[in-house]
């Protein structure tokens, strides 16, 4: 958006942290409409085309042309040759600058859509997208992209976003829905937690396998340190919401995120958006596909379903991450 339109703003944060409901209480509010799921700066995803990479793939070329016009080879013509020999771009800043036209590019496109899905709404003063991400690379790309975007970042408990992202895969891959092919987790995973679901629980493994958790928590470690690292580039811009302490009082996590988006609210404004959203409204809710895509995730539920091993793996990927023992205190790691 530009400067003088609504605010931009991206929910973000790993799959299963909170942020669709997140979303949900921000679209109770008046003035601010958050989309879904654009998927902007995504990469690698099974089913999910790219917008960056679509980007790189038809720029790179042109742009590598355009910064080695000297082995072009074109013609012999004293004045093409005269042009050849100045080159636009050196050799040098290739990649860098092909990274920073796609970022300009992309910018353009999601500000664009961000316009889009507000041109018929009156009064809207911040205008977001819900942009989960499975990799450190797509936050990067979201803040070259949007440099001008407040992050708002869902942060989960390490053990309790592996189980809620195993039983996701699980309901999607079985109900043969259209996110089923997540990143991560493959059909193995899958037979597991089917057996697991079943009551066979073999040699108490539970849920999921020590490597197949382990692998899930690297991939929080990443994120996390991505998170930490644009937070303190630019901490105006970051706002990181605990999943943990959103689940023990919304109002108070809503009212702080409207702050920070600078968006005047009352309490009961709030209060009605916690209760439009609660878990026990999606389940009294006619909307099926909600219903299949939230679970009662209350914090700590870990404990019902990780076997002692995938624990001790899990821990095991934290401490070699520099993450400590993997304790939690105050409703995030330490």
């Amino acid at each position: 958006m530009s400067l003088s339109g609504p605010q931009s703003f991206l929910v973000t944060g790993l799959p299963k942290s909170g942020t669709t409901w997140f979303m949900r209480l921000l679209n109770c509010i008046d003035g601010v409409r958050c989309t879904g799921e654009g998927r902007f700066f995504a990469s690698g995803l099974r089913d999910v085309p790219s917008l960056w990479d679509g980007l790189a793939e038809g720029i790179g070329p042109w742009y590598r042309y355009v910064a080695l016009r000297k082995g072009s080879g074109v013609g012999a013509d004293g004045d093409i040759a005269t042009v050849n020999r100045r080159n636009f771009l050196p050799e040098g800043v290739l990649v860098e600058g092909t990274d920073r036209m796609v970022a300009a590019l992309a910018g353009q496109v999601v500000r664009s859509c961000l316009a889009a899905g507000t041109r018929e709404l009156a009064g809207v003063r911040a205008v977001g997208d819900k942009t989960p991400v499975t990799r450190p690379v797509e936050l990067r790309r979201a803040s070259k992209a949007l440099p001008e975007a407040k992050l708002l970042v869902l942060r989960r408990d390490v053990n309790d976003f592996v189980v809620s992202y195993l039983f996701h895969y699980w309901r999607a891959m079985r109900d043969a829905r259209p996110d089923r092919n997540m990143d991560h987790v493959g059909v193995d995973d899958f037979l597991h937690i089917e057996r697991y679901m079943q009551g066979h629980n073999l040699a108490g493994a539970g849920l999921a396998s020590p490597e197949t958790c382990a692998r899930l928590a690297g991939v929080w470690c990443e994120v996390r340190t991505e998170i930490g690292r644009l937070s303190r580039q630019t901490p105006d811009l970051v706002l990181v919401v605990d999943y943990e302490r959103l689940w023990a009082d919304p109002a108070q996590e809503l009212a702080r995120t409207l702050q920070f988006l600078q968006i005047e609210y009352s309490a009961a404004a709030v209060q009605k958006a916690v209760d439009a959203t609660s878990i026990d409204a999606v389940e009294r809710s006619s909307d099926n596909a909600l219903k299949n895509h939230v679970r009662r995730g209350r914090p700590w539920d870990h404990r019902r379903h990780l076997g002692r091993e995938a624990v001790e793996a899990i821990a095991g990927t934290l401490r070699a991450a520099g993450f400590g023992d993997g304790k939690m205190e105050s409703g995030g790691l330490v």
